[in-house]
C-alpha cells in the first residue's frame, strides 16, 4: 500500500516549488513569460532558427522512413509493398513541406 506524507509535507513541498521554480499554485502566473525577443533574438533570427529546426525534422522524418523500410524487407515483406508503403509516407512528408513553402512564399510577398 502507498503510503502518502502527511498534508502538512505536501503543502511545504509545493510552496518550496513555488519559491524556487515559480510554480503558481493559484490562478495568476507569478513571474512573466520568457519571450524570445527577450533573450536577444529577433523576429527574423526566430523565424530562421524554426525554419532551419522544421527541415531538420522533415529529413530526420525522411531518413526514418527509409530506415524503417529497409527494416520491413529485412522483417521478409514484399518490396514492392514496401515501395508502395514508403512512397505514401514520402508523400505525406512532402505535402507538408510544400504548404510550410507555400506560407513562406506568401508571407515573403506581403512584405
Amino acid at each position: 500500500m502507498l503510503k502518502l506524507p502527511p498534508q502538512t509535507h505536501v503543502i511545504q513541498i509545493l510552496r518550496h516549488f513555488q519559491r524556487h521554480w515559480g510554480i503558481c499554485l493559484g490562478t495568476q502566473p507569478q513571474r512573466e513569460p520568457i519571450s524570445i525577443n527577450s533573450l536577444g533574438y529577433n523576429q527574423m533570427q526566430v523565424r530562421q532558427i524554426l525554419g532551419k529546426t522544421i527541415a531538420l525534422l522533415l529529413a530526420m522524418q525522411l531518413f526514418l522512413i527509409g530506415l524503417q523500410a529497409k527494416s520491413q524487407i529485412d522483417q521478409g515483406n514484399s518490396s514492392i509493398e514496401t515501395l508502395i508503403w514508403m512512397t505514401q509516407q514520402y508523400i505525406s512528408v512532402l505535402v507538408k513541406i510544400r504548404s510550410l513553402q507555400d506560407k513562406r512564399e506568401k508571407n515573403d510577398s506581403q512584405k
